[in-house]
């Protein structure tokens, strides 16, 4: 049986059936949900409210041009392509992974104290929560649209971000809220440590610290151009003191002993190494296993040429020839082969 809605289409004198309409609707619907998923790719990643400074990242997999997308604090209003908004760097059409910098010279809005900062979609009520992209609220409670933010599940209400600023989105973009901002960041810290020295545990070379809660077989380093460096990446907060130590196993007792000029107190008898996250992407020293700097670097033996002489004018010479055998050659008879080019015996 055909099921068919008596919906007639303009100019035509028929019934649009229901798979007609099917049809019709899935193209339409899916560059709904598309959009609508797109959009939520967006994020505010910064906030510093004392400079009129704003960054929005695309975390999706899609261009989205947020040109004329719109700004909302505390009820006062601006479209990004207006002349109270600057770009810093980057553009508002936004490539995966692209972000863009920009101040908001609004006039009482986006202020030092306290607001809320809503992104919002080109058209459409602010008062809708389909229509907030993002939100983020500091300084105080029940702000502009925090209702709208909490209906549309960006924000809970009651929650603000506390002091000053400047304030960073730390998710990976799947998640909103206000556990999603400190005012620290993620940045990457690269461990180094040179075992030349050491006989290396069959348990590999580990470091424990603050950052990964002091486990001694969690962190396993690896020396990927075996050059006798060992490395491992974190990521850690920005701005950060860790401390750490390395381990030649992956037990504690197998801990290195870190001497007093590099190391601070670690309360069980011995000294932890410190570094300083800072604010971007960093890499240790390499030091010496137990040591503040680095191992002194092994010169390679040097290689001379030696000749071995036997006079064999009173032997007779075996058919098989002479050989020299010795531990330079693994003490074979067979492999090395002396010669008598002279014929002087």
């Amino acid at each position: 049986m055909v099921y068919f809605v008596h919906v007639y289409s303009r100019g035509l004198n028929k019934p649009i059936y229901v798979n007609q309409m099917k049809r019709l609707l899935l193209p339409l619907l899916a560059f709904f949900f598309v959009s609508q998923f797109a959009n939520a790719q967006l994020k505010f990643t910064f906030v510093s409210p004392s400079n009129d400074q704003i960054k929005i990242k695309n975390f999706g997999s899609s261009t989205i041009n947020i040109s004329t997308y719109r700004l909302c604090a505390l009820f006062e209003y601006v479209n990004l392509s207006q002349g109270t908004v600057s770009i810093i760097s980057g553009d508002f059409n936004l490539s995966p992974n692209e972000e863009v910098h920009f101040t908001w010279a609004s006039s009482t809005g986006f202020n030092p104290t306290s607001s809320d900062l809503g992104l919002f979609l080109p058209s459409g009520s602010f008062g809708s929560a389909a229509n907030m992209v993002d939100f983020v609220q500091y300084g105080g409670a029940g702000q502009g649209r925090e209702g709208v933010a909490n209906t549309a599940g960006l924000w809970t209400a009651g929650t603000f971000l506390i002091g000053t600023g400047p304030w960073y989105y730390i998710g990976d973009g799947s998640a909103s809220g206000i556990t999603q901002w400190s005012a620290n960041f993620n940045v990457t810290t690269t461990f180094l440590v040179n075992m030349q020295d050491q006989t290396i545990s069959p348990n590999g070379v580990h470091i424990a610290g603050s950052f990964q809660g002091w486990n001694p077989a969690s962190t396993p380093m690896t020396d990927a151009n075996t050059d006798g460096v060992y490395e491992y990446t974190a990521t850690v907060t920005s701005n950060t003191v860790i401390e750490y130590k390395f381990l030649n196993g992956n037990t504690w007792g197998t801990q290195e002993l870190v001497p007093n000029a590099c190391g601070i107190d670690d309360n069980n008898g011995g000294n932890n190494r410190l570094h300083n996250s800072g604010l971007l992407n960093s890499v240790t020293d390499t030091v010496c296993f137990s040591s503040c700097t680095n191992c002194i670097p092994v010169a390679p033996p040097l290689q001379v040429n030696v000749t071995f002489l036997v006079n064999m004018q009173n032997e007779t010479v075996s058919p098989n020839g002479v050989h020299v055998a010795g531990s330079f050659q693994g003490w074979n008879p067979t492999t090395s082969q002396m010669t008598d080019a002279n014929t002087d015996g």
